[in-house]
């Protein structure tokens, strides 16, 4: 009975050490529900999104206040997207394509908005920003309170400032791009 006891705690002690290797690689293959994968697909294509407009707003845009908006979407949605990936990897989540695609609507409006320059492109832009980070902020409000996973709804939690404050930039660049 003794060796029976040393043998299951060895076995402990194995499974454990197993366990703590895999979480120090971050190869948590913790697998998430379909609404978290999908949160997860959808927050990447809306990173890759944000950063694709933002590097055209901060080359085409025809006031710096827009200009300076688009170098900090690119630049915020850049570093989000390096953390989704990293979660989505954790849990197992496939986001093939998600780091380079963007969605056939997302795709449809950026080539609406890659024509336009100046002025023209800064109300567009600033218009859909307010729109798409009003979204965004619901979207991740949803996740912060209702999310299963604990490093989802962490993740959530702590984005939801930053993209309050997106929505703020936004609308104050709206402001100015609409002359008012």
């Amino acid at each position: 009975m003794r060796r029976f006891a040393i043998g299951a705690a060895m076995f402990a002690a194995v499974a454990l050490m197993g366990q703590m290797a895999l979480a120090q690689n971050g190869e948590n293959t913790k697998k998430l529900d379909g609404q978290e994968a999908t949160f997860l697909r959808t927050a990447a294509q809306d990173d890759v999104f944000e950063q694709r407009l933002g590097q055209y707003a901060a080359e085409h845009a025809g006031t710096d206040e827009v200009k300076q908006l688009g170098r900090q979407m690119a630049t915020d949605h850049e570093a989000d997207l390096k953390q989704i990936e990293q979660l989505a990897k954790d849990h197992g989540v496939d986001l093939m394509g998600h780091d380079s695609e963007i969605s056939p609507q997302q795709k449809t409006v950026y080539d609406r908005l890659s024509t336009k320059a100046g002025r023209d492109f800064d109300k567009e832009y600033t218009k859909l920003l307010v729109a798409e980070h009003n979204r965004i902020v619901a979207t991740y409000q949803r996740e912060r309170d209702h999310a299963a996973d604990v490093a989802v709804r962490e993740y959530a939690g702590k984005q939801v400032e930053g993209l309050q404050h997106h929505l703020q930039m936004s609308k104050d660049a709206q402001k100015v791009a609409w002359g008012g």
